[in-house]
């Protein structure tokens, strides 16, 4: 019998796609190099069916089991089964979102970490307190949990911040677009960065941000539209691209979607 190390490249990537559970899937990648050769190979395929989509329920959702505050319910949308997953890393920790299989966490101590929840592995950027011009601070006004919960609106990223060819390998390029604090201003950070850069804006409130085409794009509560220019560290700042509509209700969320 043929050791396992000697399957071919070819062997390997039938096995791989043969996987239906993500689990497996990650699993399979960490056994050594060539295994995790063939699983880069796979995603690289257009024809690779999207069979992992999974949603992360809140902590508060109602499950048969809430005796371990270290576990996580996933809902997968291709058969409305929730599964369960031991995820102590996001254990009451507030989610600002998903982007390429990344979780964007934050806790009390105010770290803000990119976690991949098969892997466990967990990129950290540069913390709550070193936003500029915060308008929230640790005192009788505002309790950590109000920082926690409300100071970082909505995040977005440029790009998956794993390299592909190695997955311990950290994308540097990646870059991560906030809307924060209590006027719903703008900043963004790389990784490695050990703060957050604010970003010159023509206006206050932004509801959502979006990276599209090599841009980032933000609108407004007024439901104005605007392009990031980060090239420059030293002057980052928004455009307007698209005014906003002469009539409009500020009280409602506006999106921006692809």
């Amino acid at each position: 019998m043929a050791d396992w190390t000697d399957l071919t490249m070819d062997i390997l990537v039938v096995i791989a796609e043969s996987l239906t559970v993500i689990e497996d899937f990650i699993s399979f990648s960490a056994v050594c190099k060539e295994w995790q050769s063939a699983t880069v190979i796979l995603k690289k395929k257009p024809s690779l069916p999207t069979r992992y989509p999974r949603i992360m329920l809140s902590e508060n959702v109602d499950t048969k089991d809430q005796g371990n505050q270290d576990d996580r319910y996933f809902l997968n949308l291709l058969t409305s089964k929730t599964c369960q997953l031991k995820l102590p890393q996001a254990s009451g920790r507030r989610c600002l979102g998903a982007h390429y299989g990344w979780l964007l966490t934050v806790g009390f101590d105010l770290q803000i970490n990119l976690l991949h929840p098969f892997s466990r592995q967990q990129i950290c950027l540069p913390p709550l307190f070193t936003f500029p011009d915060q308008q929230y601070a640790y005192d009788e006004t505002y309790t950590p949990q109000e920082v926690f919960r409300f100071f970082v609106k909505k995040i977005a990223i440029s790009s998956n911040p794993q390299t592909k060819n190695n997955l311990h390998d950290y994308n540097h390029d990646c870059v991560i677009l906030a809307i924060y604090g209590e006027f719903g201003v703008l900043a963004f950070a790389r990784l490695g960065d050990t703060l957050w850069t604010n970003i010159q804006v023509p206006s206050r409130c932004y509801d959502d941000v979006l990276y599209y085409k090599g841009r980032f794009y933000a609108v407004d509560c007024h439901g104005g539209v605007v392009v990031c220019d980060i090239n420059d560290n030293n002057d980052p700042k928004a455009t307007v691209v698209a005014p906003a509509p002469s009539e409009t209700h500020d009280q409602i969320q506006k999106y921006l979607v692809e």
